[in-house]
């Protein structure tokens, strides 16, 4: 047999290359099911992830590392051209996503079907010291005073004053919220509701007089089980981050 053939007899009969899925194919097959999928990964950690600048949003172009057009334009259910970390959790679960990605619906994703996934993974949970995901929780374990990974309103209350928020969250220091400046902690039904003279913007006053804890954590609290997890807890860290970075002089 020529050279030429036996490589040939070498590349055809030799194991595929997996890629690299150690923690997430986690029976090691180089198969990933939906089922280590959902051990392994958190919806709302991976969105915080891949949410480089921080504006809890996704244009097409930053979207499309995890969905393609038709399902941006699903989820944009309010066509304004980016999709919200609020649109993306009424509208998209992690077994959504798997499915999207499982193109021969066998169950399995695996070779270019898995390479998603993967990226959206090694984003959140990678081997950087600190993946971007985590680090918001772990500066936030004085607010989730139980370690369950959930917060209760009794939580939020006690670890988070809403004035004290309201001055850090004010970087310009003039005890007003434009809308672009509000959509940090509430979105532009709840603003138009607390905006009660209507120019357009939220004084200290206003945010007073309309919005408590209880009223917050049921609007954070989209399935109304009483805890705030995954993405329904992302606002709440952000809001104890920004303050004790306030408090830090950062």
């Amino acid at each position: 047999m020529t050279p030429f053939l036996l490589l040939f007899v070498a590349l055809a009969t030799a194991s595929p290359v997996k890629r690299q899925t150690t923690g997430l194919d986690a029976d090691g097959d180089g198969h990933i099911t939906i089922i280590e999928v959902d051990n392994a990964m958190d919806l709302g950690e991976v969105l915080v992830a891949l949410d480089t600048d921080g504006d809890m949003q996704f244009t097409v172009t930053e979207a499309l590392q995890f969905i393609d057009h038709h399902y941006f334009n699903v989820l944009d259910t309010n066509h304004d051209h980016v999709i919200s970390f609020q649109e993306i959790q009424d509208g998209l679960t992690l077994a959504d996503l798997f499915a999207f990605y499982d193109r021969n619906d066998d169950g399995f994703l695996y070779g270019a079907e898995a390479d998603r996934i993967i990226a959206m993974y090694d984003a959140a949970y990678g081997t950087a010291a600190v993946p971007a995901a985590r680090r918001q929780r772990r500066q936030a374990d004085g607010l989730d005073t139980s370690g369950d990974g959930h917060l209760t309103l009794n939580e939020c209350e006690a670890g988070l004053n809403l004035t004290v928020v309201a001055y850090a969250l004010d970087t310009d220091g003039d005890q007003m919220f434009t809308v672009d400046e509000a959509l940090q902690f509430i979105d532009h039904h709840y603003f138009n509701t607390l905006d009660t003279n209507h120019d357009h913007m939220l004084s200290f006053q206003e945010l007073r007089d309309g919005v408590t804890w209880p009223d917050l954590f049921a609007f954070y609290d989209r399935n109304d089980d009483g805890f705030l997890y995954g993405a329904e807890a992302d606002r709440v860290y952000f809001m104890y981050n920004e303050v004790q970075n306030a408090a830090a002089g950062n």
